[in-house]
């Protein structure tokens, strides 16, 4: 400032020119003023914050006031009712200008302090004229915005106004400090590069003398290498040009006999080529006969695996086949049984009707009956029996045997690709695990970012407000 760079000499941080008229309303007021708004440089105009930015090298938050400006009267129609108290009654300041700044920027005088918390929400839903916001003594608040009540809990914050700042004055002074020795440092770089440059000037004039002179000597050897060509025409003139006629003249066939040897060698090129064409027609046609094998064995390929399908469905007949003899067996066993029991039981009956009652008669037609119906049901069977025997002659269990491994073997490869393929599906679901795992921290920090900026730019046209992210839902709600 006493070199004459500022209009008016910058001031802050804002936390060291305010004090708390009662300490017991630190943490309300410092939450309604925002650590941020503490921590920022008044500068006068726009040349005064841009000079103060290339010292402190960008490194702070500033903001222009009017250091010109008396200090504001505020109206008492356009103040809250008296008998509540404001954040401004409770604020002494140490220069106008930030108190002008704060009714700017945060309407101080239009946010109310409350020690009791049901007065405060009942107050702060009235929607009473000049009333912004109702802080509670533990930097809880509330507010109504378009219809809408809504209350904030206290922010867990470190006090620190009201505090010492003396401290932060002097990291400050010493950023300061910092800023100046490296502006003397980049000055003495400055003057560092401005030798250098002369240096290099003064080797580029004698590297363009140097030049000029090679120039010079280059003329030089061109008037030279002219006086040395008329020379020899004039040498020309009185030489023998016989023996240079001879020598031109075996030049001349040696060249001839080249260029035989040259068309010599061209037809030997067209042979070679011809023979490369036949080469690659040949080639083509056995690709074409590769293709049609490569066609022939997927093909083959598609016929084994119908052939295993048959063959898989023919086993599975044959065990059912094989089950159904053995059931068929049994029953043949059971009714064999049942006739001799029937057999034994009508012999007995016989025995019996010789001097018995001609009631025996009956059983004896009954027993006969009985035994007809099993002869019949055996003879079924044994027939149905020859029908299923007969259905798998020329087959013999080897062969059923030896295909069915050949299918196992395939079925095999399939489970050890199959594997394979869950093993990459295995390592893709861990892959977008770990991205779901990094997009979700991102997307948190991204909501972050967002609800600063729409808070800073409300706050800036003198509103307040909030982002509500639903993910869940996919929505997106403002407060």
């Amino acid at each position: 400032h006493r070199q004459g760079k500022f209009h008016k000499k910058p001031v802050g941080p804002v936390g060291a020119y305010i004090k708390l008229k009662d300490p017991k309303w630190a943490k309300a007021i410092q939450t309604s003023l925002s650590r941020k708004i503490l921590g920022m440089f008044v500068v006068h105009d726009s040349h005064d914050e841009q000079e103060l930015r290339r010292l402190l090298r960008n490194e702070v938050n500033m903001i222009i006031t009017n250091f010109n400006v008396p200090p504001y009267e505020i109206r008492r129609d356009n103040m809250p009712p008296a008998r509540y108290s404001t954040v401004l009654d409770m604020l002494d300041f140490s220069h106008d200008v930030f108190r002008n700044m704060l009714i700017d920027q945060l309407e101080i005088e239009r946010q109310l302090l409350f020690e009791n918390q049901d007065e405060m929400m009942q107050v702060a839903y009235q929607n009473l004229p000049n009333v912004k916001t109702c802080w509670h003594i533990s930097g809880s608040r509330s507010y109504s915005r378009n219809s809408s009540n809504v209350f904030r809990g206290a922010e867990n914050i470190n006090v620190l106004l009201g505090a010492n700042v003396q401290y932060s004055i002097e990291s400050q002074k010493a950023d300061l400090a910092q800023a100046e020795e490296e502006r003397r440092s980049l000055e003495q770089s400055k003057r560092a590069f401005e030798a250098q440059r002369s240096q290099t000037a003064r080797r580029e004039g004698e590297l363009v003398r140097e030049i000029r002179e090679q120039n010079r000597k280059l003329q030089e050897l061109k008037r030279k290498r002219i006086n040395i060509e008329a020379e020899l025409e004039k040498l020309e003139g009185d030489l023998d040009t016989r023996e240079f006629e001879a020598q031109i003249r075996n030049c001349e066939a040696e060249i001839a006999e080249k260029a035989a040897e040259l068309e010599r060698l061209d037809g030997q090129k067209s042979e070679i080529d011809r023979q490369i064409a036949e080469a690659n027609t040949s080639k083509d046609n056995e690709l074409g006969q590769i293709e049609h094998i490569t066609a022939e064995h997927k093909e083959l390929e598609l016929n084994i695996k119908r052939e295993s399908d048959v063959l898989t469905k023919l086993l599975r007949t044959i065990n059912r086949e094989k089950e159904k003899a053995q059931e068929l067996a049994m029953e043949l066993h059971d009714k064999v049984k049942a006739l001799e029991t029937a057999e034994e039981h009508h012999a007995q009956v016989e025995c019996e009707a010789q001097g018995t009652y001609p009631v025996r008669v009956i059983f004896e037609e009954g027993d006969e009956a009985n035994s007809a119906a099993v002869e019949s049901e055996l003879e079924a069977l044994r027939t149905r029996l020859r029908d299923e025997s007969r259905r798998f002659d020329g087959m013999t269990i080897k062969m059923l045997e030896k295909e069915f491994m050949e299918v196992v073997g395939r079925k095999m490869q399939i489970e050890a690709q199959q594997n394979g393929l869950t093993s990459v599906e295995q390592r893709l679901r861990t892959g977008f695990k770990d991205r779901k795992k990094k997009w979700k921290p991102l997307r948190s920090s991204m909501e972050r970012l967002v609800n600063t900026y729409f808070t800073y730019y409300l706050g800036k046209r003198k509103h307040s407000g909030r982002l509500s992210f639903d993910n869940s839902q996919e929505e997106l709600h403002i407060s």
